[in-house]
């Protein structure tokens, strides 16, 4: 549970490589498990190289790839979704004082029904938002990505799912 808040609510890389590692023995084995369920899902332009998804340029993917698979979470994962609207994680570590993190997706502290789902930077890309918000039974997920800042990354994402919740 402390691996999976950590990944979900801090965007822990190596919470990432731990469960991998835990769940199939190694990373590369556990990749091999991601790449196989992003073709179930029907993901077409994806790649998966690590389990974090960082600092390797064979690991890619579209935003229609990431809102497919963002979908297919919530649709699927309800259980874990919850975690995702969290605005802070304290681990309890053995032999120190607890860490608290906050969330990194800047929607969740603008007070616009935003419950979730992930930032996210890389070099090629820059600053990526996926984001989903809830109103009534309609719920509005939106992808963004090549922001060139955190902030515009926050108001950017902001301004579409406002947009699609007038709809």
């Amino acid at each position: 549970e402390d691996l999976l808040k950590g990944i979900i609510i801090v965007s822990g890389n190596d919470a990432c490589v731990a469960l991998a590692e835990g769940l199939s023995g190694t990373e590369k084995d556990f990749v091999f498990l991601m790449n196989e369920k992003a073709e179930e899902i029907g993901l077409s332009d994806t790649n998966f190289s690590n389990s974090s998804g960082i600092n390797d340029p064979d690991n890619y993917s579209t935003v229609r790839d990431i809102l497919i698979m963002s979908r297919y979470m919530i649709d699927k994962y309800p259980e874990y979704y919850t975690s995702f609207k969290e605005t802070s994680f304290t681990w309890e570590r053995t032999g120190g004082d607890p860490i608290t993190q906050g969330n990194r997706n800047p929607l969740l502290y603008k007070n616009i029904g935003a419950d979730g789902i992930k930032t996210g930077f890389l070099t090629v890309e820059e600053y990526s938002l996926a984001a989903s918000v809830k109103l009534k039974e309609r719920r509005v997920t939106s992808v963004g990505s090549g922001f060139k800042t955190k902030n515009s990354r926050s108001r950017e994402s902001s301004k579409i799912l406002n947009w699609g919740l007038k709809k």
